[in-house]
C-alpha cells in the first residue's frame, strides 16, 4: 500500500436521485462527488472525522453534508 493511494469510497443512488459519492483516500483527502459541478476535495485531519460525512451520506442528509462540505477549507475539483 506504501505506493498505491488507497481509497475506498461510498455511493448511493437511485431511481429518483443522482449518484452521489464519498472517497476517502488513505491521505485522508475526503473527495465529494455530486454532480459535474458539484464536486469538493477537503484535508481531514483524522479518520475519526471521516465518519460524520458518511454519516450524513447514508442518512440522506445531503443538503447538510454539502454545506459541511463548503465550510471546510475545500478545494475545487477542475
Amino acid at each position: 500500500m506504501d505506493d498505491e493511494h488507497g481509497a475506498f469510497w461510498i455511493g448511493v443512488y437511485g431511481a429518483e436521485t443522482d449518484e452521489l459519492v464519498l472517497e476517502l483516500h488513505k491521505s485522508l483527502t475526503l473527495f465529494g462527488n455530486f454532480s459535474e459541478s458539484e464536486n469538493y476535495k477537503i484535508q481531514l485531519k483524522s479518520l475519526e472525522a471521516s465518519k460524520d460525512y458518511f454519516s450524513l451520506l447514508l442518512s440522506g442528509m445531503i443538503e447538510k453534508l454539502k454545506e459541511k462540505l463548503k465550510t471546510m477549507d475545500t478545494i475545487r475539483l477542475e
